[in-house]
């Protein structure tokens, strides 16, 4: 998939300016610099991680996002199972390593505080299906790259961040920097909260765009979650 066919995939996280379809948010996305595009993509979809052997045994999360991300592969290329069967055993794996309402509320800022509960529950959904989708059709479209854990900070005792290079093999080009943000459940097992790209979290960019479109649309949470069901099913078409 090149950088400008993963643009259009990933419209519908640029909403300011109350765009209302699909083909707007895409005419308006395509002003976004390619190189921002395709890196945001390449945290969530690189192929496996090469992480040094030492820090594989003493550091959490890196461990986490290293098994992580390759049981997600495993998934994807496991050539046993049918498309619905995988698609249903990679949206479990998502799940289970996510909370989706969590994130989904937090893109949606001070709209969440005021929004009705029937509102609510269809967006979180809308946002889960959204955002399983991308990461399928992603970690698909990239099997050629590699992560490079290169560190990770401890910000707090439940809160890490992973750094890595993506590297790609066949281009000359500076490896990308890319993170990704590890936290706790109510239960305490790790999470993978956040991707970040070249200090860009991608929830903030969110959280930005979703509001910015929420205030043009008189703050109706039906509407984007409209939207989003509109990309997710351009990405399960995709995928098919």
């Amino acid at each position: 998939m090149s950088r400008e066919s993963w643009c259009v995939s990933f419209a519908i996280c640029s909403l300011g300016g109350g765009t209302n379809s699909v083909t707007e948010s895409q005419a308006m996305y395509s002003h976004y610099m390619d190189r921002r595009c395709a890196l945001t993509c390449l945290a969530v979809g690189a192929s496996f991680l090469v992480f040094p052997a030492q820090a594989v045994a003493s550091n959490a999360p890196e461990t986490f996002v290293k098994t992580r991300i390759e049981a997600g592969q495993a998934i994807l290329k496991n050539p046993l199972l049918s498309g619905e069967q995988r698609r249903q055993e990679f949206r479990a794996f998502v799940l289970s390593i996510t909370d989706m309402k969590r994130a989904a509320l937090f893109t949606v800022g001070p709209y969440a505080r005021s929004a009705l509960e029937s509102d609510i529950s269809p967006f979180v959904a809308a946002f889960t299906e959204f955002t399983i989708m991308f990461y399928e059709r992603i970690l698909e479209s990239h099997a050629e790259r590699t992560i490079r854990v290169t560190g990770s900070t401890q910000r707090s005792d439940d809160d890490a961040v992973v750094t890595a290079d993506v590297v790609d093999a066949s281009s000359k080009s500076p490896p990308l920097k890319i993170g990704f943000r590890v936290r706790k459940n109510e239960r305490g097992d790790p999470i993978l909260t956040d991707l970040q790209f070249e200090g860009a979290w991608l929830l903030i960019n969110q959280r930005s765009e979703f509001v910015s479109f929420l205030q043009q649309n008189r703050g109706d949470l039906s509407r984007l979650s409209q939207e989003l069901e509109k990309r997710a099913q351009v990405n399960r078409k995709l995928t098919s």
